[in-house]
């Protein structure tokens, strides 16, 4: 079983199939296929008001396999054409005549369409030619041309050009990506320093005013210590899975083990919290949900997705917990009896440039990380991880992963 990779490594493997070579610029037969670059025959428009030398670079284009989607001799009819057609590629004279020259026209053309254009030209004085390059164009011809040199030029092109479409998708992506983490480190940064100086606070009123305190205060504040403790490590615990996991300093560790003992100790490890909130957890986890995974990486997600069914389960709820297995996967459900959701909420829970967190029935706080970690780990088996809710009924989260 080969693990998923993280959002982030999935980035910087995009990012690294960007540096592969252009295709073999070979000579094409009357009959191959136009391209190695796009999955389909490219599709050409020609602007040239020459007529002769316009079904002159016509029939050179079909004989190579390209689709000619039509040809303009001015610049206002072929923008209109060439935004209706959507061609993949625009070869254009430089010096059409009329109202626009072929400058003019792809300056006007990429308000509304972006696709890469070749210039066409015979001669070009250099203040033309300038305000050619501030178009940036993928190519130039010569005129006469000739066959190869119509195709190298289009190939690459049409190479640069996706290229750079897929360049700048990663970019975004690797933006959203990096404003998520930073959102999230604000939010870690935040709860933790609310957390310290909290324990400060109580640690210092406890050590001056313990002599003072009747043995019930003493003790309620030392539970609330412990308890605010037990969160801080918490938090700390999931900072440092995540981080090793960004790092890929997580070590994926698959061997055979039973579903239904990794529930059971997930549900172990948070009797205290049902106490506190007198939740009823109903375990209903098959037997013999034998499969091939990480324990301690299934562990750590069940329990991450149980803390969030007692956080958003007011006092009183119910959580229930299922095991099954098919021929082929495990799934385990924890539905809870909580506040639910909307749909737009559930989106963004799962999107992976947002962190959302807010506090749970009982003034819980949250970071949104133990979600996050939940998701990376079920993705390290291969699995997926779904939610369906509704607001003030409930949720269901369900994890599925490969046997």
């Amino acid at each position: 079983m080969q693990p998923m990779l993280s959002p982030l490594t999935e980035i910087a493997s995009t990012l690294s199939t960007l540096s592969f070579s252009p295709p073999r610029l070979a000579g094409k037969s009357k009959n191959s296929s136009s391209s190695t670059i796009l999955p389909h025959p490219v599709r050409v428009y020609i602007v040239e008001d020459e007529a002769i030398i316009a079904d002159d670079l016509q029939r050179v284009l079909e004989r190579m396999g390209y689709i000619v989607l039509g040809t303009s001799s001015t610049g206002l009819d072929a923008i209109a054409n060439i935004i209706e057609t959507q061609p993949d590629i625009v070869m254009m004279d430089i010096m059409l005549k009329g109202d626009l020259d072929g400058i003019a026209t792809v300056d006007k053309l990429y308000e509304d369409y972006q696709c890469p254009v070749i210039y066409l030209t015979a001669y070009a004085d250099e203040k033309t030619l300038r305000r050619a390059k501030l178009t940036e164009p993928f190519g130039y011809i010569l005129k006469p041309f000739m066959d190869r040199e119509v195709y190298a030029t289009i190939e690459t092109a049409l190479y640069k050009f996706q290229m750079e479409r897929r360049l700048a998708e990663s970019e975004f992506k690797l933006r959203e990506l990096n404003q998520a983490k930073d959102k999230l480190f604000s939010i870690v940064s935040h709860d933790l320093r609310n957390q310290v100086f909290g324990l400060t606070s109580m640690t210092n009123f406890l050590s001056k005013k313990f002599v003072e305190l009747e043995q019930e205060e003493s003790k309620e504040m030392i539970d609330t210590i412990h308890h605010a403790v037990k969160h801080l490590y918490n938090l700390l615990d999931n900072l440092l899975q995540w981080a090793q996991v960004q790092t890929s300093g997580i070590q994926f560790k698959p061997h055979d083990m039973d579903m239904a003992h990794i529930v059971r100790h997930a549900v172990e490890a948070y009797q205290e919290n049902l106490r506190m909130k007198s939740i009823t957890l109903i375990n209903q986890a098959q037997e013999e949900c034998v499969m091939r995974g990480d324990s301690q990486l299934l562990l750590s997600a069940l329990q991450n997705l149980l803390s969030n069914a007692i956080k958003f389960t007011p006092v009183g709820g119910f959580i229930t917990i299922t095991a099954t297995a098919t021929p082929t996967h495990v799934d385990v459900a924890i539905a809870d009896t909580g506040i639910g959701m909307n749909k737009s909420e559930i989106e963004e829970l799962l999107a992976e440039t947002h962190h959302h967190s807010r506090r749970g029935t009982q003034n819980e706080r949250g970071t949104g990380l133990g979600l996050i970690l939940a998701k990376e780990f079920i993705e390290l088996h291969n699995g997926s991880l779904s939610i369906q809710s509704i607001p003030q009924i409930g949720t269901t989260c369900t994890i599925s992963v490969p046997r």
